[in-house]
């Protein structure tokens, strides 16, 4: 066998060896939750929770905020778990029949993350309309569109009480552009939730509040790439989300983007406060989220 054979053959089989590690690192990525609404068996005796939003919320490619809240508030509510690695609030909007399906009695919206990245570039923009059948480029306007959409329909047609998570931080240098941004889309949040007089939580605030207080040791500003590395570490080498945040120098967040056990657990402080006040207050009814 010639020499230029035998490399083009080797070439192949290390393509074919790391097309399939990649595959492998996406499956198990993509694996839902065991409480995603179409694999939940509602229990009557408890109030339902439905965790909405993309993959902070699955918690796949995140720790898992969702896991935590059912570990501190299980025995007096159940949670469902709707969220989906990529989603944008378009993607979210469209998928919203399974949601209102449970007739749950409380709908937490965590989504935008991926909007604002799909913000940050041209390419990365063509990249996610193309990837997530988007109608159009995604910009602030279409998110802002998308939310409003999201919460208009629960309110019609569930009697679910309704709160609005702030994004959580894009890399940890608050100063960045990159936290300029996902500010503005929170002040969307924000106008949204007074607008629709439903709950507004302040998680950005929060673990602003948090890195202030004890500064991250030189994060590397986030990319995309390392979200890909993040999981194959994760998933190949049984990294926890927390080792890979700090090899990154990260406080809260795993590779710039998703959480570690921090961050995860900052999110359930979060919506534990407002679950535990809302719990003692007045049942809405249909169309009366507040």
């Amino acid at each position: 066998m010639r020499l230029g054979t035998r490399i083009g053959l080797t070439l192949a089989g290390v393509l074919a060896v790391a097309a399939a590690v990649a595959g492998y690192v996406v499956w198990r990525a993509q694996e839902p939750p065991a409480n995603a609404p179409d694999r939940l068996r509602r229990d009557p005796a408890r109030p339902l929770v439905v965790c909405a939003g993309a993959s902070v919320t699955q918690g796949r490619m995140s720790a898992n905020y969702v896991t935590l809240l059912e570990a501190r508030l299980g025995s007096r509510f159940q949670f469902a778990n709707a969220g989906r690695n990529g989603d944008l609030a378009y993607n979210l909007r469209q998928r919203l029949g399974a949601v209102v399906a449970l007739r749950p009695d409380f709908v937490v919206l965590q989504i935008g993350t991926n909007d604002v990245n799909a913000s940050l570039d041209p390419r990365v923009a063509h990249r996610y309309q193309s990837a997530k059948g988007l109608p159009v480029l995604p910009d602030r306007a279409f998110y802002r569109e998308n939310l409003v959409g999201i919460v208009q329909r629960l309110r019609r047609e569930t009697t679910a009480r309704l709160a609005l998570l702030s994004l959580p931080v894009f890399g940890e240098d608050l100063d960045s552009a990159l936290n300029e941004r996902v500010r503005s889309y929170d002040v969307v949040i924000r106008d949204v939730a007074a607008s629709e007089a439903i709950a507004y939580l302040p998680l950005h605030e929060t673990m602003e509040e948090v890195l202030r207080a004890q500064p991250p040791s030189h994060p590397r500003p986030p990319a995309n790439v390392m979200v890909g590395l993040a999981q194959a570490q994760h998933f190949l080498l049984g990294r926890s989300f927390d080792e890979i945040g700090e090899r990154y120098g990260y406080r809260l967040l795993s590779d710039g983007m998703h959480l570690n056990g921090r961050g995860a657990a900052v999110v359930a402080d979060v919506v534990e406060s407002y679950l535990r006040a809302q719990a003692v207050a007045p049942s809405p009814t249909k169309g009366d989220s507040r």
